[in-house]
């Protein structure tokens, strides 16, 4: 691999991870054998019909967010396909005399109010040509037309589209793999590795999402990956490769990782909700109301003020290759008060 990348290179600038999650409503899986093309409307099995649902702004103007996702059972269920013939909707599995073949479809929303996770929901489709239809009528309510349950599993989606970026495939993809095989050895049934197409900051490879939490991570290793696995040890080893929790603001995200910071693992038990009061892009700050409730139902509010950290801001190669570099925005809690107690100063 020609060097430097960009995921080097940010290595080397010391870029701050935290405030690099995109805010997301839904995630929406699919499962699709690669490859998947530079842009996922251009892998070679994903049907016509598929690539202009992931095209349509409707379903952007929703909050909804498509991924391509795969495994080493899908890549068993692809090989046996007979001769991994496709219809002419490009279809993998269609047509194949493989009804007992299913493509798993993981769906993942943003409850209303009070949020610690993503509700989960998971639809099977014999053929990605069916996925299409299952996936408007899980949006359109008509949620009992395909198999289907609730995910009792945890998912980790490690990003090795290495079409999009070459970070991702040599880094992503090893980590991957590696991963893997720990989580075999650890003997966590409950606990699904996959690999995914393009999540963005692919020069924090390797770099993956933690479902149903919605929490995303950087510049992974199999130290941190136990840590994230098991979620006992050293929490705070973990922050250094934490990039956000998608179910916040970008801006939020720097408050939320101090919270953890100070309450440890049992931070990951708590609900939360917030209320932007103020939000000046020019002026560069934000402030909010921030409520989180733990696994009790004790609750407790906050102020916070949060600023663009200027000092701090650097510019990037944001993909391997770039020509022009690309401003990253780093964000720090200025002032956070307790509401009824005394200000609190942080920076």
């Amino acid at each position: 691999m020609p060097f430097p990348s960009c995921s080097d290179l940010s290595r080397q600038q010391e870029i701050h991870l935290i405030g690099t999650a995109p805010q997301t409503q839904y995630f929406v899986m699919i499962e699709c054998p690669p490859p998947w093309g530079h842009s996922i409307q251009q892998a070679k099995f994903l049907p016509p019909s598929l690539r202009k649902m992931i095209g349509d702004s409707a379903y952007k103007k929703l909050g909804i967010r498509f991924f391509l996702i795969s495994n080493d059972e899908t890549m068993v269920k692809h090989r046996s396909v007979k001769d991994l013939a496709c219809d002419s909707d490009g279809d993998p599995n269609s047509g194949s005399g493989q009804e007992d073949l299913q493509w798993r479809i993981l769906i993942f929303r943003r409850p209303d109010g009070f949020a610690a996770t993503y509700q989960s929901h998971e639809l099977w489709v014999s053929s990605l040509a069916e996925a299409t239809v299952a996936i408007r009528g899980y949006f359109a309510g008509n949620r009992p037309a395909y198999p289907s349950q609730d995910i009792p599993a945890r998912d980790i989606f490690v990003c090795t589209h290495g079409q999009r970026d070459r970070c991702c495939g040599c880094y992503g993809y090893p980590f991957y793999r590696e991963a893997k095989q720990l989580s075999q050895r650890w003997n966590m049934p409950n606990l699904r590795l996959w690999q995914i197409s393009h999540i963005g900051g692919h020069r924090f490879a390797p770099t993956l999402i933690d479902l149903p939490q919605g929490r995303y991570y950087g510049r992974m290793d199999m130290e941190r990956f136990k840590l994230l696995a098991l979620q006992q040890g050293d929490w705070r080893l973990l922050l250094d490769a934490y990039r956000g929790w998608s179910l916040l603001p970008k801006p939020l995200q720097c408050l939320e990782r101090l919270l953890w910071r100070n309450q440890g693992w049992q931070w990951l038990a708590h609900a939360i909700s917030y209320e932007l009061l103020h939000a000046d892009e020019q002026q560069q700050r934000w402030q909010a109301q921030f409520v989180h409730r733990d696994a009790y139902g004790s609750m407790q509010e906050w102020w916070a003020d949060i600023l663009e950290d200027n000092a701090s801001r650097a510019e990037v190669m944001g993909s391997c290759g770039d020509e022009k570099t690309e401003a990253v925005k780093i964000y720090q809690v200025a002032t956070l008060q307790a509401i009824g107690d005394m200000e609190k100063r942080v920076a």
